[in-house]
């Protein structure tokens, strides 16, 4: 079901139709006003019981104009691509069927081979949000006991929460060990981030796990040495972590349409000059990419200690010859990615961690069209023109 809604300028007076798939969630929005220029932000309230349900700052709502509407229209939906802001002339019965045309949910259907994969990309991709809205200050609370070595209290909880994951391959809580592994496990299935990611990235991260398992030939002493090595520090590198995750659960609304398509392998097929997303907020975004990289940045020194050990039988020891002691004298923690090679064992492809995309990002040189969702992101050497949600947010 559509709603709509018709809000005026502040500035200019130009009268707008925000045109509303009814969902799950909020549905913050900005539009640049075509005739002024001027920015206008707004949220539709979908969450919570209010009688006001729209908010606005530069604009202002007006009473239905139904029939008589002739002006721009802005679709709007949490859950799924929307039209890009379009002209719209509702004067008469046969250009108001062709303007109004499908609803954001019923276009949602053709993106993809089957209503089915359809419906079940969406609902596996809202399993995050949902998650978080609800439950995650509890999961949070036994990582907590975890850091603080509350057993007897985190234990018997833990028990009786995985008995209820099926796939669990534990079912009692004896040791640390024992409920690191069903925290992290519940990290993953639980909380529906497993979902978020394609199916192919999660086989590629465990299958990465298995080469610390009982069958390698890493030598047990390079192991246990980076162990001891890291163990003051595990807790706090494990609640930063839980922190950029907590981060991304504030910014993931806005991706939930991007991640259903992608996951479906269907992003690609459509048509990005005439569907975006309205809701997506680009300085939420680029402020969480900035929290995560320099999350990586700063942790990347275990991956660089792991292949250490598994490659050359010291942990200490860098495939340059150098020595992990000396990433503490780098100029910049960028450089720590010269320290990473691509064939082994723990390096994730790095490619993604040095482009100049980043240096934009983090370094605030871009520009941006809300009306055309288009990023011109800038730096010493070239421009980058990149659609607002094809690549940015995907990358």
């Amino acid at each position: 079901m559509t709603n709509n809604e018709f809000i005026s300028c502040d500035i200019c007076n130009e009268i707008f139709n925000l045109r509303i798939q009814m969902g799950n969630y909020n549905i913050p929005f900005n539009i640049v006003c075509p005739n002024c220029s001027t920015k206008i932000k707004g949220m539709y309230n979908l969450e919570n019981d209010s009688s006001e349900r729209l908010f606005l700052t530069n604009a202002h709502k007006v009473e239905e104009i139904g029939e008589s509407f002739k002006g721009y229209c802005v679709e709007l939906s949490a859950e799924f691509p929307t039209k890009k802001m379009f002209y719209r002339d509702l004067s008469s019965p046969g250009k108001m069927l062709e303007a109004s045309g499908f609803t954001p949910f019923l276009r949602n259907l053709t993106f993809y081979p089957s209503h089915e994969l359809a419906t079940k990309s969406v609902q596996n991709s809202m399993r995050f949000a949902d998650f978080f809205k609800e439950d995650w200050d509890f999961l949070y609370a036994y990582f907590n006991l975890f850091w603080n070595e509350k057993y007897d209290i985190l234990f018997p909880k833990l028990e009786k929460l995985i008995s209820k994951i099926e796939t669990s391959p534990i079912n009692k809580v004896n040791n640390k060990m024992d409920a690191a592994m069903s925290l992290h496990q519940i990290l993953v299935t639980a909380t529906g981030l497993g979902s978020v990611l394609p199916e192919s990235s999660l086989t590629e991260y465990m299958e990465i796990a298995k080469v610390i398992g009982k069958d390698t030939q890493i030598p047990d002493s390079s192991i246990l040495e980076y162990s001891n090595f890291l163990k003051n520090d595990f807790n706090n590198i494990e609640k930063n972590a839980l922190d950029v995750v907590s981060s991304f659960s504030k910014i993931y609304n806005q991706l939930i349409p991007v991640v259903a398509l992608k996951n479906s392998s269907v992003l690609d097929t459509i048509d990005k000059d005439e569907f975006g997303i309205m809701t997506t907020n680009f300085e939420e975004l680029s402020s969480f990419y900035a929290q995560s990289y320099e999350w990586i940045l700063d942790n990347i020194d275990i991956v660089i200690g792991l292949n250490n050990a598994v490659e050359r039988g010291d942990s200490q020891l860098c495939f340059n010859k150098k020595s992990l002691d000396d990433l503490k004298l780098l100029s910049t923690k960028y450089n720590k990615l010269d320290y990473l090679k691509s064939e082994e064992a723990f390096s994730k492809p790095a490619e993604n961690l040095k482009n100049r995309i980043r240096n934009a990002i983090q370094h605030f040189s871009r520009e941006i069209d809300y009306s055309t969702q288009k990023i011109t992101f800038i730096d010493s050497h070239f421009l980058i023109i990149l659609l607002y949600w094809r690549n940015s947010i995907v990358r």
